[in-house]
């Protein structure tokens, strides 16, 4: 694949490794958190049990509850139009309160209409108007809605979610089994690192710790373990040309962050990419499409001129490997498809100069640093 870029933004360049802290650093901190549950016929009274037992146990984990700490409410939601919130973030100032009242809570649902839920957490639990506990200033970027279901709604709702998002509320979504593709997931939630994938009721536990950390520190993106090449830092590039939907696409490399290229369709940050190995011109970028489950992709700078800030590049299809990839894993010599390369005579090879040859037949390695990459273009400053 081959793609062509041209920047309209220049300035600095800046790269420090990342360094993450204590997953529960901000638990002590002021909080709102909804949980908003599927409460559907084809969820069990046993398996609604461990949907309780799983945010009794999230709750647990914030030793400050009250007024000048974390706040619950839960609402359950299925295809009655009706809805009522179990409890409101305000109705409960001690752990044992929050804990009691999840005991009390029973399914009663037949279909799944998420859509209503999450109109009901923006009008009645996120309202300060409502006066359910909602609009305190500590609160301000920590307000969260975590929606647990197993299945497809009936209903619409991408608008009401993103109506939901747009009042500063962060949205995470749990998953349980497969009824709820990928993408929509993505679509939902606020951030893909958001997406929480369990493959019964029982696997609850295999994300405690994830979801907790994604609410106690909040994520501000990917973090990647290298630099992109300074040419690259802070300008945005157009997708030359459209995609097939001909939605206006760029990227745009640096600003806080110059391991970090975050792709913008439309005017909407959809992905970033961050910088997760690199050796000269080759680097593999690599996205989270749920929690902890990424992709991987080889990239090559093939061309590029910096008085006309024009760039082309020839990248892999993006895969999955298991465990941490080496670059060699993914620049592996037969990344780049000769039948979906535009420009394959400036192609080239796909295996960097570190990697080794293990069939002469098919790989091709580059020299170390060729002529278009030169220091005088930036591409192998540190």
């Amino acid at each position: 694949m081959t793609i062509t870029f041209s920047s309209k933004l220049l300035s600095s360049l800046n790269y420090e490794p990342y360094t993450r802290g204590s997953s529960f650093e901000n638990c002590l901190n002021c909080s709102d958190i909804a949980f908003l549950l599927d409460e559907s016929a084809s969820i069990t009274n046993a398996d609604f049990n461990k949907t309780k037992t799983f945010v009794k146990n999230v709750v647990q984990r914030f030793p400050n509850i009250g007024p000048n700490g974390a706040q619950f409410a839960v609402v359950k939601f299925s295809d009655i139009p009706d809805l009522t919130a179990e409890f409101h973030l305000n109705d409960h100032v001690t752990t044992t309160g929050v804990l009691n009242a999840i005991d009390l809570i029973t399914p009663n649902g037949t279909g799944s209409n998420i859509g209503i839920g999450f109109e009901y957490l923006e009008k009645n639990i996120f309202n300060e108007s409502a006066g359910n506990g909602a609009g305190r200033p500590c609160a301000v970027g920590n307000r969260f809605a975590v929606v647990i279901t197993d299945g497809n709604s009936r209903g619409p709702m991408f608008a009401t979610a993103n109506s939901l998002k747009n009042t500063n509320v962060t949205m995470l979504v749990v998953a349980v089994g497969t009824g709820v593709s990928l993408e929509v997931l993505q679509d939902l939630a606020s951030d893909n690192s958001y997406v929480f994938q369990v493959d019964d009721f029982d696997g609850f536990s295999s994300i405690l710790e994830g979801l907790i950390s994604s609410i106690c520190t909040p994520a501000t993106g990917p973090h990647g373990f290298c630099g992109f090449p300074c040419t690259l830092h802070n300008k945005t590039y157009d997708l030359c040309p459209c995609d097939e939907k001909n939605v206006n696409q760029t990227y745009n490399v640096g600003g806080n962050d110059t391991t970090v290229l975050t792709e913008n369709f439309g005017g909407e940050n959809k992905t970033d990419w961050e910088c997760y190995t690199r050796s000269g011109r080759f680097y593999v970028v690599r996205r989270c499409i749920a929690h902890n489950l990424f992709e991987y992709r080889c990239m090559r700078d093939i061309m590029y001129n910096t008085s006309k800030d024009l760039r082309v590049y020839c990248m892999s299809e993006w895969a999955q490997f298991p465990g941490n990839p080496s670059l060699c894993d993914v620049c592996n010599g037969s990344a780049f498809d000769k039948d979906k390369a535009l420009i394959i005579k400036v192609c080239g090879c796909a295996l960097p100069t570190i990697c080794p040859v293990t069939n002469n037949a098919t790989q091709t390695q580059c020299d170390g640093c060729e002529s278009s990459e030169g220091n005088d273009d930036g591409l192998c400053c540190s």
